[in-house]
């Protein structure tokens, strides 16, 4: 079964800017990506299933002790059982009964990660110029 292309699809279906945002070129990034996180055994899918068929998913890095959230995706169909919320909410429930000591949203500032316990924390960028 391909997991990474129904997380694409769910990626892509789940909010118009996110199908504008999946062009061709991102899709083969996405799948690079996943690919090589999979080898270095870092890639997570989180797959939650409704009658026995994927309605959201989450992609996530699992890494020293740490999980981050890199993107997610759910079928739209299911929107109304916020489904897409769901997932992440169970995935962090899951990465907890397995002993992870944090949860990282990443970057963004969407809703739904101060509704799960999200904290801001201040990124800052440096540039060193050695002349």
């Amino acid at each position: 079964h391909d997991n990474m292309g129904t997380f694409l699809k769910m990626f892509s279906e789940s909010r118009p800017e996110k199908a504008t945002f999946m062009t061709d070129q991102r899709e083969f990034f996405f799948r690079t990506m996943a690919d090589a996180m999979a080898e270095a055994k870092l890639l997570r899918l989180g797959i939650l299933d409704l009658e026995a068929l994927p309605v959201a998913m989450v992609m996530c890095f699992d890494y020293n002790g740490s999980v981050y959230l890199y993107n997610s995706g759910y079928d739209s169909q299911h929107r109304s059982l916020s489904v897409g919320l769901l997932s992440k909410a169970l995935y962090i429930k899951d990465s907890i009964g397995k002993g992870r000591q944090k949860f990282d949203f990443l970057k963004g500032a969407e809703e739904y990660k101060h509704h799960l316990g999200g904290k801001e924390i201040p990124l800052y960028s440096c540039q060193i110029a050695i002349k």
